[in-house]
């Protein structure tokens, strides 16, 4: 599980316990620190599409907890993206839809949790080909 909190606080990453996820998710970058409270890592905002392509080569799927601004509407910058990071309306199913991804949307759910809206959606690694 992959949050990215509203503002600009850091990455939430949830991993199945492993004794080597320290130094798994220290590739790339020098920061990570432990939240006791949470049983998750926290790591900067930046390494975002990093930590997400590898979870999804890792262990086949993520779920990713993100901003949701349901006033803004999904479209072409949404759709042509690449990486990982949708706040529209779409709440990441439309994402990337311009080209062939290098992952499938199994589910998509939004909440509300602290005053904010989130979305959440499972992502899965394979190949989806757009629809024409």
């Amino acid at each position: 599980m992959v949050y990215k909190p509203p503002g600009k606080q850091w990455l939430m990453v949830r991993l199945p316990y492993w004794g080597g996820n320290r130094a798994w998710l220290l590739a790339g970058g020098r920061l990570i620190e432990w939240l006791a409270r949470f049983k998750a890592w926290s790591l900067p905002r930046g390494r975002f599409d990093a930590v997400v392509k590898r979870c999804l080569s890792c262990y086949g799927s993520c779920y990713l907890i993100q901003v949701l601004r349901e006033r803004v509407v999904c479209c072409e910058p949404c759709w042509n993206a690449e990486g990982y990071d949708c706040e529209c309306s779409c709440m990441g199913v439309n994402h990337g839809s311009g080209h062939p991804l290098q992952h499938e949307i199994s589910e998509a759910v939004s909440l509300e949790w602290q005053g904010h809206k989130l979305s959440c959606r499972l992502l899965t690694r394979g190949l989806l080909v757009p629809l024409k």
